[in-house]
């Protein structure tokens, strides 16, 4: 963002709205000041209210609950998921491909967001709907939170709201957001490629809690996702 237009939202950040002169650097020439403030209304960072006065725009007041009060640096905030952990008769778990970025081409248990106004067992029963054409009968089984390094960088920072439950094993189609798989877990390195970061502390909370808890965890991957190294943070 442009030194000019990150002068004008994070007056707006700090009171919204403002009037064009309290916006304007006495240092500045109006033409332009003024394109750079045209630009944040094309991007709905910055809505014009009436001549001369101006607030945060719709993808502005997003902004706002991702910057920092104290820095005004912008903070990535943690996305919040539900993962759905299933098992057919023979043992074998519901695991699912992904087709798209992050983690194109690895392989972990069905996982979505949340969507504005379900709730966790709506957006965990949508989400395997959606992604294996199945309704299975869900429990919540509990909570844990990744951050994610890659090579010491942050590469993803996510709480997923876990739910099990058991299905038959019914036959599955290729779709667009990847493959859905019938895997034992028992023998695999649940440590490495081709399996999601994060995999395997799912499939031992699973496995090994009885009563819904809630856990946090570090994990650093290396550059091609060939190794992870997980550590447990104490509550």
């Amino acid at each position: 963002m442009h030194p000019y237009q990150r002068h004008i939202v994070d007056l707006l950040l700090q009171q919204s709205p403002r009037r064009y002169a309290e916006l304007k650097p006495v240092d500045v020439e109006g033409n332009i000041f003024s394109h750079h403030l045209k630009k944040l209304i094309k991007e709905e960072l910055v809505a014009q209210l009436s001549p001369g006065s101006y607030a945060l725009g719709k993808a502005g007041r997003k902004l706002a609950g991702n910057v920092s009060a104290t820095t005004g640096e912008i903070r990535s905030q943690q996305k919040i998921l539900v993962e759905i952990a299933l098992q057919n008769e023979q043992g074998e778990w519901l695991l699912f491909e992904r087709g798209r970025e992050p983690y194109r081409g690895l392989i972990g248990f069905p996982a979505g967001r949340r969507h504005a106004g379900e709730t966790l067992l709506e957006a965990a029963t949508r989400d395997i709907t959606e992604k294996a054409g199945i309704t299975p009968e869900l429990r919540f089984a509990g909570t844990l939170s990744f951050t994610i390094h890659q090579e010491h960088e942050l590469y993803n920072f996510v709480e997923t709201h876990i739910f099990a439950g058991k299905t038959t094993k019914p036959n599955f189609e290729e779709g667009l957001l990847g493959t859905p798989m019938w895997m034992d877990l028992g023998n695999k390195d649940l440590n490495a490629k081709p399996f999601f970061p994060g995999l395997a502390e799912v499939y031992q909370h699973i496995i090994s809690t009885e009563k819904p808890s809630f856990c946090e965890y570090h994990i650093e991957v290396n550059a091609d996702f060939s190794e992870y190294q997980s550590k447990l943070i104490p509550l």
